[in-house]
């Protein structure tokens, strides 16, 4: 029986899994004692699940594949352990890991599978705090974005049900707001015409219906301007950058 196999059938225990998540001990080292962790504490990026990251973007086809469904076992079967886990440790799994490796990764399959899994991970209730912190950053918004004018359908596809969360959210972000309202117009230009061969989704066509409607609603660029006391200008220089979609 293949390892990985072997492994997925023993994280169906919550304790193994705890154990690949906090182990940080180095070979020769004694491994982790659960009853000793401390969960709040931020871990390092050197114990074992860390190095996920690289076999998935960096193995050969087999070995990548048989580590991403470990990874997406690790992340889903046991929600309250790993909840906390990336709570805690946010920036590290997103801003150093998840984001920059995966979701940019040159593979197709790891980067299709990555957004895929990013979004089951943001529609989760027991991700709440995860999601809402994801979802206000711009950066986070930008590289969505990016992600909806990939060459490759599918990815674009996956890469919608994310962006869906930023614009769903009553609760927005400033940063995320001036990002939407500068791209206001590209986006309503865009997204009529986006995946427009998937005429058999019921979901997508209603769940794109519903975002373009939640677009519309935003304000224009120079009323969102003086609503918040500033002047047009100003916000256009601070917001060069957050021009997305050309």
């Amino acid at each position: 029986m293949p390892c990985g196999t072997i492994l997925r059938q023993a994280l169906q225990h919550d304790t193994v899994a705890a154990v690949i998540l906090y182990d940080e001990s180095q070979p020769g080292e004694k491994a982790v004692q659960l009853n000793t962790v401390d969960v709040s504490r931020k871990q390092s990026g050197k114990g074992v699940f860390w190095q996920f990251f690289q076999w998935i973007n960096k193995s050969s086809f087999e070995v990548s594949a048989d580590a991403f469904t470990t990874f997406r076992d690790l992340l889903t079967k046991h929600k309250p352990l790993t909840s906390q886990y990336l709570t805690t440790n946010y920036d590290l799994f997103f801003g150093s890991y998840f984001n920059t490796t995966l979701l940019l990764s040159t593979s197709y399959v790891t980067k299709r599978q990555s957004i895929k899994l990013l979004g089951e991970l943001l529609l989760d209730r027991t991700n709440y705090v995860v999601m809402t912190t994801y979802v206000a950053s711009g950066d986070n918004l930008k590289l969505t974005m990016n992600l909806l004018k990939d060459d490759r359908k599918m990815v674009q596809y996956e890469a919608f049900h994310v962006f869906k969360v930023f614009v769903a959210n009553p609760n927005k972000s400033d940063e995320v707001k001036r990002i939407l309202i500068k791209n206001k117009g590209r986006l309503l230009k865009f997204l009529p015409s986006f995946l427009e061969g998937r005429t058999d989704d019921d979901q997508f066509l209603d769940e794109k219906s519903f975002l373009l409607r939640q677009i519309e609603l935003l304000p224009d660029e120079p009323e969102f301007v003086a609503g918040r006391g500033q002047s047009a200008r100003q916000l256009v220089l601070r917001s060069n950058s957050n021009d997305v979609l050309n």
